[in-house]
């Protein structure tokens, strides 16, 4: 298994979103490829490239069903919740099989569909929505929110991104990959009061977002430790690409 502390010669963040992994992926990569099927995003990555002045970061605007790479091409592949999202989620796991090396590490987080925060919040989120656009450009920090006068709009997006396509457990996803992976580690991250600061940091403006989200971090490592059996909002799954 390659060290996940060591350098890789060619990453995938597939289903990049807005390129805060992308960033952190391309320092432990000769080269990182980020692909997101949604515009809008994409061109937040590129910005956030330039931004931080990387230049070994390759962009592609494409489905994830469709992986526009040759087979066996990335030594890692970050999918980070994203699967949730798409309807034919086992072609996309079929896609990640064919450009994985073998020996090849996926890292594949979704949201636990046993602990779904978002369920709890439907009322409050339909409050936020329905505020005028001059308040939530104060209280929130999310583009899609603060950007858009239209409801519909809004609403549009807030049922894009809370709705799951698929609900996974531990169990349904390990029977997804067992036949093309090896399963190398099960983990589950963030739990109550890590959950909840995550998504308050994310949408809301509280101060600095990069302090907040670390102090968060913080919280998650140690509810982690008091809480080692509980299972948190999020699935994170190793595993090892089998040929």
């Amino acid at each position: 298994m390659n060290s996940l502390h060591g350098n890789f010669n060619r990453v995938l963040d597939l289903c990049a979103g807005d390129g805060e992994i992308t960033v952190k992926l391309s320092k432990i990569s000769v080269v990182v490829y980020a692909l997101d099927n949604d515009p809008v995003r994409v061109n937040r990555i590129d910005n956030l490239v330039k931004i931080n002045n990387i230049d070994n970061v390759k962009i592609n605007c494409c489905s994830a069903t469709n992986l526009p790479y040759k087979s066996n091409t990335f030594d890692l592949i970050v999918c980070n919740s994203a699967l949730e999202h798409i309807k034919d989620y086992k072609k996309v796991i079929s896609e990640i099989h064919r450009v994985l090396n073998p020996g090849g590490v996926l890292i594949l987080t979704v949201p636990n569909s046993e602990i779904q925060f978002g369920k709890r919040f439907n009322k409050f989120w339909t409050f936020i929505l329905n505020l005028p656009i001059q308040i939530k450009k104060g209280i929130c920090r999310n583009l899609e929110l603060v950007q858009k006068n239209d409801i519909l709009l809004v609403q549009k997006y807030y049922d894009i991104f809370f709705k799951h396509e698929i609900s996974f457990t531990e169990e349904k996803l390990i029977s997804d990959l067992k036949d093309s992976f090896e399963i190398n580690k099960v983990l589950y991250y963030m739990n109550y009061i890590g959950a909840l600061g995550h998504d308050a940091t994310y949408y809301f403006k509280w101060g600095k977002q990069k302090i907040l989200l670390y102090l968060n971090l913080l919280v998650c490592y140690a509810e982690y430790f008091l809480f080692k059996n509980s299972k948190g909002k999020g699935i994170l799954m190793i595993c090892l690409c089998r040929k």
